[in-house]
């Protein structure tokens, strides 16, 4: 039965390694080993190098008819693919928490209100908490940051507002989305290699709702309206706007959301080896 459970399990995330089985299943690493073995020597699963020193596992052909299924993603995967897939399989199944991840056949099952045909599932959940996960596979970090916040608010917005049908020219809306936004049961959780640019989102994010307040009460009170509390708070928000420029980069704040979007980043263990794999040795 568990040699079952584990090729569901790779099926989903498309790979997997010895330690997450053992967490995810609650086997010593020796046994997780063993059975990943097993299913390898019966030509279910194949192996392929992870970062340079350890191996991830995926499904054969073969495997195909043990899961009932007509087919299976079979064969190892690279580059960006590899990375992607594995940041997952960390995320949902190597922590304390279990996040499981739908498939399409899944999410139009539990939530058929906002599955669209066509459209790529890559959410999960988290109790009543709906989430999308966005890896980030970049190292540089300072531009990074506006970056994936402005994704975070692209994904948002285009799950919450109104947009055009290319084929029918007509106005869909996703209300369902938007009320899951509003209870506070959705998020974009990016999943990042490194520390330093986790620390840096948080502190964007933090400081973005009171930053957007002061810039566009500048905006108003340069209007000449009168939607300033206080001399101090009009002049707050003249040095706030005018640092907001001098330190804008490429325009970075300016496109930035006007409020956070429901974002959380996530450090993944490993991850910038596999990114980077040390040389075979």
């Amino acid at each position: 039965m568990i040699d079952l459970e584990i090729l569901r399990h790779i099926h989903t995330y498309r790979l997997t390694t010895s330690e997450i089985v053992a967490n995810l299943f609650r086997l010593p690493l020796d046994d997780s080993n063993r059975i990943l073995e097993s299913l390898r020597a019966k030509g279910l699963v194949g192996s392929a190098d992870l970062n340079g020193s350890d191996p991830y596992f995926f499904l054969q052909h073969k495997a195909a008819q043990v899961l009932r299924v007509e087919k299976v993603d079979a064969g190892p995967i690279n580059g960006t693919a590899k990375v992607q897939a594995y940041a997952s399989a960390c995320f949902c199944c190597g922590g304390k928490r279990f996040r499981p991840l739908m498939d399409a056949r899944v999410f139009r099952t539990s939530f058929p209100e906002l599955y669209r045909p066509g459209a790529k599932i890559n959410y999960y959940t988290e109790g009543a908490k709906l989430g999308l996960i966005r890896v980030d596979t970049r190292e540089n970090t300072n531009g990074d940051v506006f970056r994936l916040i402005e994704r975070a608010g692209r994904d948002v917005i285009r799950r919450t507002n109104p947009f055009k049908n290319k084929k029918e020219r007509k106005q869909e809306s996703l209300p369902e989305f938007r009320d899951l936004v509003k209870r506070g049961q959705f998020v974009v959780t990016v999943l990042t290699a490194l520390e330093q640019k986790a620390e840096r989102i948080r502190f964007e994010l933090d400081q973005m709702q009171d930053r957007n307040r002061l810039y566009h009460l500048h905006r108003n009170t340069s209007r000449n309206n009168t939607k300033a509390r206080s001399r101090e708070e009009a002049e707050a928000a003249k040095m706030v706007f005018e640092q907001w420029h001098k330190n804008d980069r490429g325009g970075r704040r300016r496109r930035a959301p006007a409020y956070p979007p429901p974002l959380e980043i996530e450090v993944v263990p490993g991850l910038l080896d596999v990114m980077f794999p040390k040389p075979p040795q």
